[in-house]
């Protein structure tokens, strides 16, 4: 009996080893557009050759919205579309065991973006991009805090609050990273179909090339009319816990190293001004005024900045003729 165990146990082990590595090599015809850019970065990531003076994270508003995009010796704009300060932080600890400290660290996020969303699922899990220390961090840290806001937690209330009150709601955040790990979740097994979809891995192994020959394109954004549903403005931007937890490890490790460190949040169209209120930003100020004054070496932009619609691609992503007015403003407020 314990022979056939033993079987068993090696078979399972065997087919997922076999399985997991069927499915990355065909990542590039299953992922997203944005992936081939995330993998490029990686790359540069893992070069040893290359110094930056300054490094920018964030997400895809941010990839927009800071030129130059890659500079050698001067900048590296890490943001990472879909990116989270979760992302950005075991992000910038492999940076630094690969590179010498930068001098100036630019962290932006648009501020829609950081009140609740956990996208990482779908870019950094499906990359494999965290080690299994990662995500045990992560999943140590859902349970210590009173607001959570991941996947995993779509619930009905009833079921949510019994497993927060016996202390497992990090054993499910670890199943479904296990089986995120083992590209056998639901999100990953619904992406096969792109197998059968022409040209899918074609047009994402352009972009990678594309990326690799100019890493200061301008991201892929389609145009679309700039358009805002009121009822889908926050009246006010509470940042989502997590993010703020890990925004904190990326501040504390940055100033640790000697790393001045400039917080902003990109723009957004003037379409969304008229939406927000005088406090709505309160939250996310007050967080950064909060770093800023923990450290000599953290600086915080006072505001959000609204720009001319026709400066965007989109409410969010700057067109290139937006991205160089508003790196005007960042290039001041990091050399003042």
């Amino acid at each position: 009996m314990f022979k056939y165990f033993i079987q068993l146990i090696l078979t399972l082990l065997i087919t997922i080893t076999i399985w997991t590595k069927l499915y990355s090599m065909v990542d590039m015809r299953l992922h997203p557009q944005d992936i081939p850019r995330w993998k490029h970065k990686l790359e540069i990531v893992n070069d040893q050759k290359l110094y930056f003076e300054t490094l920018v994270m964030g997400d895809s508003s941010t990839d927009a919205a800071i030129v130059p995009r890659f500079e050698v010796g001067k900048r590296f704009n890490m943001s990472l579309g879909a990116g989270t300060p979760i992302d950005a932080y075991f992000y910038f600890t492999r940076y630094l065991k690969h590179h010498a400290a930068p001098k100036k660290l630019i962290i932006g996020f648009s501020p829609i973006n950081l009140i609740g969303r956990d996208e990482f699922y779908d870019h950094a899990l499906m990359l494999n991009f965290f080690s299994f220390n990662e995500l045990f961090e992560i999943g140590n840290d859902l349970d210590k805090l009173e607001s959570l806001h991941t996947r995993a937690y779509e619930m009905p209330a009833i079921f949510f609050n019994k497993l927060k009150e016996k202390n497992l709601i990090s054993y499910i955040y670890y199943y479904e990273l296990a089986s995120i790990q083992l590209s056998l979740s639901e999100y990953q097994l619904s992406l096969l179909e792109n197998l059968f979809i022409p040209h899918v891995y074609e047009n994402n192994l352009k972009r990678y090339n594309d990326f690799v020959s100019n890493p200061n394109m301008h991201i892929e954004v389609p145009s679309a009319p700039i358009s805002v549903r009121s009822d889908r403005v926050p009246k006010k931007f509470i940042m989502n816990t997590l993010y703020k937890k890990f925004m904190e490890r990326i501040v504390a490790l940055a100033t640790s190293r000697g790393i001045s460190v400039y917080i902003i949040m990109t723009p957004a169209s003037k379409v969304y001004e008229s939406f927000v209120k005088r406090d709505s930003y309160e939250d996310l100020l007050n967080f950064y005024k909060k770093l800023s004054a923990s450290n000599s070496l953290v600086h915080a932009y006072p505001k959000e900045l609204f720009y001319s619609a026709d400066l965007f691609e989109d409410s969010l992503h700057l067109k290139e003729e937006g991205a160089v007015l508003f790196s005007q403003v960042v290039n001041k407020f990091i050399s003042e």
